[in-house]
């Protein structure tokens, strides 16, 4: 079973936005703020190598609140610079 199936077996009623490389979905690359203030959460981020751009505005998130559960995170490769979370944070 992979990552996109087991988040969407374990969550199936949360919002869930798959990235895509060739296309912006949404502006979360272009304005992370604006796309996450689009998309509350809890919230279901699957591929989210293809939009590296929103991990600081994650991270800046979950500092300012850091209920756990808010995000859940998938991806299908390291991405460089990422922030690593503590447990239960997101």
């Amino acid at each position: 079973m992979g990552k996109t199936t087991l988040l969407a077996q374990l969550f199936p009623d949360l919002k869930r936005v798959t990235f895509d490389p060739s296309q912006d979905l949404f502006g979360a690359r272009r304005d992370p703020d604006l796309f996450l203030d689009s998309f509350p959460p809890p919230l279901v981020l699957d591929e989210i190598q293809f939009a590296p751009e929103l991990l600081p505005a994650l991270k800046r998130r979950m500092d300012e609140n850091p209920s756990p559960g808010q995000y859940f995170l998938s991806d299908g490769a390291a991405v460089a610079g990422a922030v690593t979370p503590r447990p239960g944070q997101m």
